[in-house]
């Protein structure tokens, strides 16, 4: 009499039909096989599963488990190590698993913006491509991140975290740490986090004056996080000057990123000076909707009102020969945590992913 071990079968079947790129896979459903397609769809190896009625050519229930891939990661894989109910004490051999390693929320964007700005000025901001309504100019990643932002004002903070695979996310008001070049830390009078749009908000206790930032998002346990079994933490680290997206492919890390303010540094220079006067003047009069001179510029919008008169004039007029510190801030000390939450997934999956 021939013998199967449906669990062995379960996992060989989700293996091959990753490797032949297929979308989804059934196969025979037991309650350990739908406990296993469960935890693989809460820790973001798999799409989903389902149960399918049975029909009349075959004989039991069959989970039908949808597949997932990824660009970012490629096939990675995994070793898997099961007991049967026959032997609940017993590791049976392990096979290898083809599909995407689980990574903790990783951050998309930085934006910047003070409450004072208009619906102009957002909007000229979104139709340049340069940032989005309500949560401000897009600070860029690469060459540009640590360009001075010319606006006065600057009293906000908006992270954005990219789609999460069915689970939602933890992120709070202490999970932000901002420090100024002198090592003072920046207080928040409000924070808010939008569930839909996966954007979360700080809104500093002051407006941001001459100086260089550090904006320290922090790493859960504790900080940001996947919520629920698992709790895949912030995969957080960024290269000022390179990085686009956050993350090194592992759950784990604080996000580290510099910023820098400048209010009046029009040209972007990191000083304000006659330069900055300059083109303030050749663009009097412009407005998000009409050009006079050398037409609207955002940079040159000071105060963000979506008009360039002679109230941006006098704001740079007032700071001339301010520069930013030349002081660096630096992050504070935190404590070593794991990369991953006690999970009933290590009951699967090893920590670390087996190069095919």
């Amino acid at each position: 009499m021939t013998m199967t071990d449906t669990t062995a079968d379960f996992l060989t079947r989700i293996r091959n039909a990753l490797q032949a790129q297929h979308d989804a896979v059934e196969a025979p459903a037991s309650r350990l096989s739908a406990e296993i397609a469960r935890i693989l769809t809460e820790q973001g190896y798999i799409e989903g599963y389902e149960m399918r009625d049975p029909e009349p050519r075959r004989a039991g229930d069959w989970v039908v488990v949808r597949l997932r891939y990824t660009d970012e990661t490629g096939p990675a894989g995994f070793r898997v190590g099961w007991s049967s109910f026959s032997t609940p004490q017993e590791i049976l051999p392990g096979v290898r698993l083809f599909g995407v390693q689980p990574r903790g929320p990783r951050v998309k964007g930085v934006f910047a913006s003070a409450g004072g700005w208009g619906p102009d000025f957002d909007q000229a901001l979104a139709s340049r491509d340069a940032g989005q309504p309500a949560i401000g100019f897009r600070v860029p990643g690469g060459a540009e991140q640590l360009d001075p932002l010319p606006w006065t004002g600057v009293d906000q903070i908006s992270i954005r975290f990219p789609q999460l695979p069915q689970l939602p996310l933890s992120v709070g008001r202490d999970d932000l740490a901002v420090t100024g070049a002198d090592g003072s830390a920046y207080g928040f009078s409000d924070f808010a986090y939008d569930p839909a749009s996966l954007v979360a908000t700080w809104t500093l206790s002051r407006p941001v004056a001459a100086d260089r930032l550090l904006l320290d998002l922090h790493s859960g346990p504790g900080g940001v996080a996947i919520l629920g079994p698992g709790g895949l933490a912030l995969d957080g680290e960024w290269v000022d000057n390179e990085s686009g997206i956050s993350g090194d492919g592992k759950p784990g890390g604080d996000f580290l990123f510099h910023l820098n303010v400048l209010p009046g540094d029009v040209t972007r220079d990191g000083a304000v000076n006659a330069l900055d006067v300059a083109d303030v003047k050749r663009r009097l009069n412009s407005t998000t909707t009409t050009s006079a001179g050398a037409g609207y510029s955002v940079f040159a919008d000071v105060n963000g009102d979506g008009r360039i008169n002679a109230l941006d004039l006098a704001a740079v007029k007032q700071r001339l020969n301010t520069r930013l510190p030349d002081a660096q801030p630096a992050a504070a000390a935190s404590p070593a945590v794991p990369l991953l939450a006690a999970s009933a997934t290590r009951d699967l999956f090893a920590s670390d992913p087996i190069l095919a």
